[in-house]
């Protein structure tokens, strides 16, 4: 699963109905995962192993992911300078940018000087 499939499953789950999500690990979307539980889209996630199978479980948090916007697609991939990275949607949104570093926001990005393969925009 990439991380598109992976965001676009957290964006289309209501929290009211199923609080928590299963879907399928990798250091990716566990990267992704603690990045949004640190700008409090997420609750929490851990990696639980069932039947010889790796998942993430996923608790949503209080902030909804409403608009997301891929930058990087799996046809075109778009790598950006340190330079050329911008507050997103004006400072409220986040950016996520895959480095050589790790996966980080753009702002933190941008504070590290290292550019990247941006992956996508969340705009609030």
């Amino acid at each position: 699963m990439n991380y598109i499939d992976f965001i676009m499953r957290i964006k289309n789950s209501n929290p009211r109905l199923n609080g928590d999500l299963k879907l399928p690990y990798s250091r990716m979307n566990m990267r992704i995962a603690q990045i949004l539980i640190d700008n409090h889209y997420l609750k929490s996630a851990e990696k639980i192993t069932i039947d010889k199978k790796n998942y993430l479980k996923v608790a949503l948090g209080s902030k909804r992911i409403e608009n997301v916007k891929f930058v990087s697609k799996p046809s075109r991939k778009i790598y950006v300078k340190s330079k050329d990275i911008k507050p997103v949607n004006h400072g409220f949104g986040l950016g996520i940018i895959s480095t050589p570093k790790g996966i980080m926001t753009a702002s933190q990005a941008k504070k590290d000087k290292v550019g990247g393969q941006y992956l996508f925009k969340i705009l609030s």
